[in-house]
């Protein structure tokens, strides 16, 4: 894979094992590593939160070479900027808020792009 388009100069891992690395597949692995110590609403913010960048990724053809920084708008329109509080002085009133949330929030957010949690 010398020499391609797309930057990568060398190729270190298979594709068999690459498949099994999708964010679909890393993020079922954490779901299910966390399921027995996250309360039910918590998991569901999770997986709900998964899912989100599942379907972001796969909508708009992301392949992690982009600027992350033009995914910000929709990624706060979905509430996924910052969940530390509950932000209700701007009327967005966030149900689910505080620091547990907000590491699942991260947590997530690392696993579809590791440089967006790091800005985000």
């Amino acid at each position: 894979m010398v020499g391609k388009k797309d930057g990568c100069k060398v190729k270190c891992i298979n594709d068999e094992i690459l498949e099994k690395l999708s964010l679909k597949n890393r993020n079922k692995f954490v779901s299910t590593n966390l399921m027995s110590i996250l309360k039910p609403d918590q998991l569901n913010f999770l997986k709900n939160t998964q899912k989100f960048y599942e379907n972001f990724e796969k909508e708009n053809n992301i392949t992690h070479n982009e600027d992350f920084y033009e995914w910000i708008p929709e990624i706060g329109k979905a509430g996924l900027v910052s969940r530390v509080t509950k932000f209700g002085d701007i009327d967005l009133n966030f149900e689910q808020y505080g620091i547990t949330t907000e590491f699942l929030r991260v947590l997530a957010t690392d696993f579809f792009d590791p440089q967006l949690a790091i800005f985000n």
